[in-house]
């Protein structure tokens, strides 16, 4: 246990935060201790730490009482009162920011990513604080919690928490009153004498960033038993550490910044974790090199031979929250094709990227390229799918792996779609893809090209190619865009100026077209976007997804507009064909795969008579 501050110090630090005198915040220590809340001890070095429960109450005390004498019955009090029952849509935002933006489902009222459901005020005050003295959950409460209230004149108090509604930033208001038949502190009883300077009937307002300040100075126990450290610790204890190492960089502040943007990501990806999710688990599709999960979303009557998406997660995404986010499911429910979402575990990468820029997880039948072609070949044989239209799309570290599976893997894409992504081999390490995604590398076409040519034995052809970036996207510099343009452009051996040039939905297009017209590469620049993939919700035909944290909406679907580059809409729900030509289309797909597997494991068995490296275990970062 660390000893950060005794209770009689922490009293006056609580104060000085708090505005008010020492000597007052020391009495109401005394008070406490003399009324039974608290156990007493020695002053000075020897006295007991000050932990969250306490620094709850002493809070509490300080915030609700009018006045010293009345520290121990407001604590006993607010400390004891219960969340508000709150009807099914009836707990509306008190605040709202920025502009409204139209969203697919407008009844939808996301919770917030802390959960204190049952907790009375005291539980959950005491909560709080101590998630904020952890390090690793510390940026939890700073992205999700809004402030403390406290009213004075009547039994009510609310913690405040801001969190996304209808595409807007707003304040939730969670209500806390008297249980039923519980009596109000006597200085609001007039049957007890109840009659205090009106003067001190006033409300009390604790910031997030006061809060946060308090409970850093609090003292965790030794077991760190808290359910909510323990669900929520671990991950964030990742990010924390990842910061930590950032800070030694070149390119550490807006490493550090990127973090902590990604800790908002991660509470709304758990959030969305916790619902009901739309995507189904798979096992055992293969010998799983890069320990991947697999899920997948098959809309109801999926015709034989559809097609199929493979769709890549950003940083401290899942698939569920990533499929929710980009609304790739309802388009394939529209218009009828299948999906497949690679799913990174914690244990691969502290921030759950996919490694990208790491060789063993980069290359052909490596590490997570390989365990993502395994599922491909799972779902084209197990459900009859058209093996010669599976498509890859993915946003950031997604975006990224969505170019090494181009390149690795050409001739089992069709076509890929990048979002805020890097060229395929601009980055050996992490320290390389961090000046790669900050700073931008540049080549020759050439070069860029060369790196994908050497990644197979394929001469083509080469896959189709959508490229999305925000020109103010501060995590991933646009130049990245420009660059992946140049690798697949020489690819293809095509021209680096575009074939056609206009705007769409306001947005510059670009596009490179082959010796017959056709359409090999487009790229949207979404001006002044910031970092993730362009979205516009709603219930249209056009719209899809769900405004959120590196989920932009501005105006144009880059899903809807993705799928539409890859011809998939003009598919659309139908019954399955006959059993036979199912089972046909089923054993030319398992005729393929084993295919791939033959040459794999003749690979394996190349690689078993050279001599060992020194350690076969898996590096993580």
């Amino acid at each position: 246990m660390v000893n950060r501050l005794a209770r009689y110090e922490f009293s006056e630090r609580l104060a000085d935060l708090l505005g008010e005198s020492r000597r007052d915040l020391r009495f109401r220590v005394t008070l406490m201790v003399t009324g039974g809340l608290v156990a007493p001890g020695p002053r000075g070095r020897g006295s007991p730490p000050a932990t969250p429960q306490y620094a709850a109450q002493l809070l509490i005390g300080a915030m609700a009482a009018p006045q010293q004498a009345q520290t121990i019955e407001a604590i006993r009090c607010y400390e004891d009162l219960r969340p508000a029952v709150v009807a099914p849509g009836g707990n509306t935002p008190r605040v709202l920011f920025g502009p409204a933006v139209a969203m697919a489902d407008a009844e939808e009222q996301p919770a917030a990513a802390i959960g204190l459901d049952g907790m009375r005020f005291g539980e959950a005050l005491a909560q709080l604080l101590e998630l904020a003295c952890a390090e690793e959950t510390r940026a939890i409460v700073a992205g999700e919690l809004f402030g403390v209230w406290i009213n004075r004149g009547c039994p009510v108090a609310s913690l405040q928490f801001s969190a996304w509604w209808q595409g807007r930033r707003a304040v939730f208001s969670h209500t806390y009153g008297l249980a039923p038949g519980a009596a109000p502190p006597a200085w609001l009883d007039p049957q007890r004498g109840g009659l205090v300077d009106p003067g001190l009937f006033h409300t009390v307002f604790l910031p997030v960033r006061k809060l946060i300040e308090i409970g850093s100075l609090t003292t965790l126990s030794d077991d760190r038993s808290s359910p909510m450290l323990n669900k929520l610790g671990n991950k964030m204890a990742a990010i924390a550490n990842m910061a930590k190492l950032a800070a030694k960089t070149p390119h550490g502040s807006r490493w550090e910044k990127l973090l902590s943007t990604l800790a908002s990501v991660k509470a709304w990806s758990d959030q969305v974790d916790a619902q009901e999710s739309r995507l189904r688990e798979v096992s055992a599709f293969g010998s799983n090199p890069g320990e991947l999960k697999m899920y997948t979303h098959l809309p109801e009557g999926l015709p034989a031979n559809a097609p199929l998406v493979v769709v890549l997660h950003g940083c401290t995404q899942s698939a569920a929250s990533y499929n929710k986010g980009s609304g790739w499911s309802t388009v394939a429910d529209r218009h009828g094709f299948a999906l497949l979402f690679p799913q990174q575990q914690w244990n691969n990468n502290p921030l759950c990227c996919f490694n990208w820029f790491r060789p063993e997880d980069n290359e052909r039948e490596r590490g997570e390229a390989q365990s993502i072609v395994q599922m491909v070949d799972k779902m084209v044989a197990e459900h009859g799918l058209d093996g010669r239209r599976v498509y890859v799309t993915g946003t950031s570290s997604g975006g990224a792996m969505t170019a090494v599976m181009l390149a690795s893997y050409p001739e089992v894409f069709a076509g890929g779609a990048v979002i805020a992504g890097v060229p395929y081999r601009t980055a050996k390490g992490l320290q390389e893809g961090l000046e790669s995604i900050f700073q931008g590398r540049v080549r020759s076409g050439q070069e860029w090209g060369a790196l994908v040519r050497a990644a197979s034995a394929h001469q083509g052809p080469w896959p189709t190619l959508s490229v999305w970036h925000g020109d103010a996207d501060t995590a991933v510099k646009p130049v990245n865009a420009e660059e992946l343009i140049k690798q697949w452009a020489d690819v293809h051996g095509l021209d680096a100026r575009p074939s056609i040039e206009m705007r769409v939905d306001g947005y510059p297009r670009r596009v490179w077209q082959g010796a017959d017209g056709e359409e090999l590469i487009e790229s949207y620049t979404i001006t002044g976007m910031s970092h993730g993939a362009a979205l516009d919700p709603g219930p249209e035909p056009h719209q899809c997804g769900t405004a959120a944290p590196f989920f932009n909406a501005v105006g144009i679907s880059s899903t809807h507009r993705i799928a539409d580059f890859w011809g998939l809409l003009a598919e659309r729900p139908a019954s399955a064909q006959a059993p036979g030509v199912v089972e046909g289309a089923r054993a030319a797909a398992a005729s393929a795969a084993g295919a791939r597997a033959a040459k794999a494991a003749a690979s394996a068995a190349e690689t078993a008579a050279e001599p060992a490296p020194a350690s076969a275990s898996r590096a993580r970062l």
